[in-house]
């Protein structure tokens, strides 16, 4: 993978990343907002990058492949 599309994945991450940190003291309006952009992030790693992300409801943790195996943050 070449280091500009590496660059690209890394900056998305890390403003879902930040979303989530932000989550836990936003105000409800605040946390859906939050949420959406996170899902659309996760729609263009999926879509643009082919990084099969997947959100799990329950836990709230972002995931790559399926559900409870690799977390997106740790991988990224």
């Amino acid at each position: 993978m070449e280091i500009k599309r590496l660059l690209e994945i890394h900056e998305i991450v890390e403003k879902m990343r930040k979303n989530s940190k932000e989550w836990n003291t936003a105000s409800p309006e605040e946390r859906l907002a939050l949420h959406e952009e996170n899902e659309n992030r996760g729609n263009r790693l999926r879509g643009q990058y082919g990084i099969p992300t997947v959100y799990c409801e329950k836990d709230g943790v972002w995931y790559v492949g399926q559900i409870g195996v690799v977390k997106l943050y740790d991988l990224y």
